[in-house]
């Protein structure tokens, strides 16, 4: 694999070639169920050399994880750059809980995951215009399991806060939400004048304006709006766009 489009280059090796090899084809037939391109992406995998973790590594690995475990600390990614970060267990559950409480976060003891991927399910099933027969089955995840929350910690704000997010992945609404994401950008040509990837593209965009001396620059930091988006209305102005 050409190093440069390689996303795993800065990894640590797998310890098993073989078993590290077989969960991504078992991920691969999971993901392209009934794609004609599963069997060969599945034997170019296979037949392609891959590096192993030496000894020397391995139990520097094993030692960094038994002080992991002994100081029961939490290993992740900082909200910004490639940094790492150590936390106590402890501390870190209480940045999460004081996030769930400023957002206001209740507990539905009523909520049933096994009743919420039935329904899911039936609309899949019974979408008569949005969803054609042919593409529902790569709607259905197989095994769903529910959204996980983890925070990612702000090193660069005082008292450390996190930035939560929430993965999709694999739960019961991943494949119909990307579908529908999709499908109403086709359909509304939606393309905001207003919105940016990245600070980068700010910076493309404003190199070239010419601004008077008094202009100031200011960033504005938004906290918590995607909890203030209601889902009515969202599925209000779907429907009179599309029907």
């Amino acid at each position: 694999m050409n190093e440069e489009f390689s996303t795993t280059r800065f990894t640590v090796p797998p310890l098993n070639e073989r078993f590290a090899k077989d969960n991504i084809v078992a991920d691969l037939e999971i993901r392209l169920k009934g794609n004609h391109l599963t069997n060969q992406c599945a034997e170019i995998i296979r037949n392609h050399p891959a590096d192993v973790t030496d000894h020397s590594l391995r139990s520097t690995i094993r030692n960094r994880k038994t002080k992991v475990i002994e100081h029961d600390l939490i290993v992740t990614k900082a909200d910004k750059g490639n940094s790492v970060v150590l936390l106590k267990r402890s501390d870190y559950i209480d940045k999460m809980n004081e996030f769930l409480t400023s957002v206001k976060a209740i507990r539905n003891d009523h909520f049933r995951s096994s009743v919420h991927n039935d329904k899911v399910r039936k609309c899949i099933h019974d979408s008569k215009i949005l969803i054609n027969d042919d593409l529902k089955p790569s709607l259905l995840i197989p095994n769903p399991i529910p959204p996980r929350l983890y925070g990612l910690p702000k090193m660069h704000k005082s008292g450390v806060p996190v930035r939560p997010i929430v993965t999709f992945v694999s739960s019961r609404t991943y494949e119909l939400s990307k579908y529908l994401s999709s499908f109403f950008k086709c359909v509304t040509n939606f393309n905001s004048q207003y919105s940016l990837h990245n600070s980068i593209e700010l910076i493309d965009k404003i190199t070239d304006v010419k601004f008077p001396s008094n202009v100031i620059l200011v960033s504005f930091d938004v906290v918590g709006v995607f909890f203030l988006v209601f889902l009515f209305y969202i599925v209000s102005i779907a429907s009179k766009i599309y029907f």
